[in-house]
């Protein structure tokens, strides 16, 4: 990148808090074939010393340094100084979902899994710099507009230049051998640290990340588009946390729960005994969101009578309350999103042209999991651990055919779907490593509602293009025998009270993949 006359002054030295040699030689290597100077150090009074000698613009911390100390140096590090980058590393990507955690609340840090190569390092380094100009040009715009005072420690970080412990939800970066990005990990509930994410190292969702990025430390209206389970309201509330709205309301909506009748009061509030059994006031979704985030999901199924109401509260920032005739004033963000293609939802009449305009300003589009293959394996590995961890499950990994079995169904409930799926399979696998008959049936091959056989196994006047709902279900069968079997076959067709002859002919006949055969456990007498 190109750095600011300031930044190109300054000298770029880093510090490598890392206690793995041989790790830390190959990270100083290739840091100064990229222009770097570099100091290592290894215990917790080196680092003080280090850090008490120069000014550094970046340092590489070791989750795990000094006895797992690596995220409380890095937040005293964020303290002292703003104009800093800070990234955290790893030695493998099999980490404890409670150290994640931490990587995740202290947020703005990249981190480096195993052996970075040196494009993943200079990538790295060439955003942390980005970011520390960014900060500059920030609080130079603030000091402007608002006088000196206006950059204080309630600034958010993104506008200091500095890390900040994140709200739920706050996105982390991951670099590995395996891509750029390994993926962006987010904590959101008790239930599992992975229970939304937004992973993936396909260039589809490096976009989405970098737009996610670029548009929420800004005013402007979002609009997310995607078919149901592909993570619209993640997006949201990952806009919502990284914007300077942040320590406000995020007021989600599900527009198709709400009733027509009571849409407008809903959204906009009414005064007791504005109507038959407004028995006391409500303030309104809008109002709730004031100084945060409105999140109207399945904006297409809002009234169209209601638009030209949304609209003018869009456009003035007010909101007439029903039985009142003034106005409030309410300073709310706005992401919408709906799961059908939005030129559709316009030409159909749902949503008026002049307000798809306004809500249009930067479209984020979510693809369906079958057009991101590629990441179905990062997504499933990172449910797995999670899903392991909290049912207390020693489940560590999948053989290669049971990530082929994920990768080739077509997943309609996506992401969502996955990682349901992903937490059966942790339930009742009984082993170390998730095999392709650990899988439940309804997963295996492509989705039943596409599902066809292949050219080489099928014939014109043996198959419709589709299969039928009887045929689906005699394939479901045949795969939950020999899941059950462990993939044996003579006892699979006992099970199923057929001739094994005519077992491997459907297992031909329906592409059923039977993996690896392997040592039975407690096989059926």
């Amino acid at each position: 990148m190109t750095r600011s006359p300031d930044l190109e002054r300054a000298p770029l030295r880093a510090m490598l808090a890392i206690d793995h040699p041989v790790a830390a030689r190959s990270l100083q290597h290739g840091l100064e074939s990229l222009g770097w100077g570099c100091r290592t150090v290894h215990s917790r009074r080196e680092f003080a010393a280090c850090e008490a000698e120069v000014e550094r613009l970046l340092t590489i911390i070791a989750l795990d340094f000094d006895g797992g100390c690596g995220v409380q140096l890095a937040e005293k590090l964020s303290e002292q100084s703003r104009e800093r980058g800070i990234a955290f590393w790893s030695p493998d990507s099999h980490l404890p979902a409670s150290r994640l955690a931490e990587v995740v609340r202290f947020g703005g840090a990249e981190l480096l899994i195993g052996d970075v190569c040196s494009d993943q390092l200079a990538s790295m380094a060439s955003e942390s710099l980005r970011k520390i100009e960014q900060g500059r040009t920030a609080r130079a715009m603030l000091r402007t507009r608002r006088g000196p005072e206006a950059v204080s420690s309630s600034t958010p970080t993104h506008l200091q230049g500095g890390a900040k412990a994140a709200a739920p939800g706050y996105c982390v970066p991951i670099r590995s051998s395996s891509g750029a990005y390994a993926g962006v990990t987010e904590v959101e509930d008790a239930r599992s640290p992975l229970r939304g994410v937004i992973l993936g190292s396909s260039q589809v969702m490096r976009e989405v990340r970098r737009t996610i990025a670029d548009v929420a430390p800004t005013r402007a209206t979002v609009l997310i588009s995607g078919p149901s389970g592909t993570g619209k309201e993640l997006v949201a509330r990952s806009i919502h946390n990284l914007s300077r709205r942040n320590d406000g309301p995020f007021v989600p909506v599900n527009l198709a729960a709400i009733a027509e009748g009571l849409a407008e009061s809903q959204l906009f509030g009414h005064e007791k005994g504005a109507f038959t059994n407004a028995l006391e006031r409500h303030d309104g979704f809008c109002r709730a969101a004031h100084n945060g985030t409105l999140f109207l999901d399945e904006i297409s199924e809002m009234p169209v009578a209601l638009q030209p109401k949304l609209l003018r509260f869009m456009q003035e920032k007010k909101v007439q309350t029903l039985g009142l005739t003034a106005e409030h004033a309410v300073d709310a963000r706005i992401v919408a999103a709906m799961n059908r293609a939005p030129d559709e939802v316009v030409r159909q009449g749902q949503l008026r042209e002049d307000l798809y305009f306004r809500l249009n300003v930067v479209p984020i589009r979510l693809p369906p999991l079958r057009e991101r293959r590629d990441d179905i394996e990062d997504l499933a590995k990172a449910f797995l651990r999670a899903m392991a961890e909290y049912h207390e499950r020693d489940v560590r990994d999948f053989t290669a055919e049971a990530i082929d079995v994920l990768c080739k169904f077509d997943w309609p409930g996506n992401v969502r779907q996955l990682e349901n799926a992903i937490e059966r399979i942790v339930i009742f696998c009984r082993g170390e490593t998730v095999d392709a008959f650990d899988i439940p049936g309804e997963f295996h091959g492509a989705s039943f509602a596409d599902w066809g056989p292949t050219a080489a196994d099928a014939t014109p006047d043996q198959w419709s293009e589709e299969l039928t709902p009887m045929q689906k279900r005699e394939r479901a069968a045949l795969v939950e025998a020999l899941q059950r079997t462990g993939g044996h076959v003579v006892e699979a067709a006992a099970l199923l009270g057929i001739g094994q002859a005519t077992l491997y002919r459907k297992i031909k006949q329906f592409d059923i993949s039977r993996g690896p055969r392997r040592r039975r456990r407690n096989a059926p007498r």
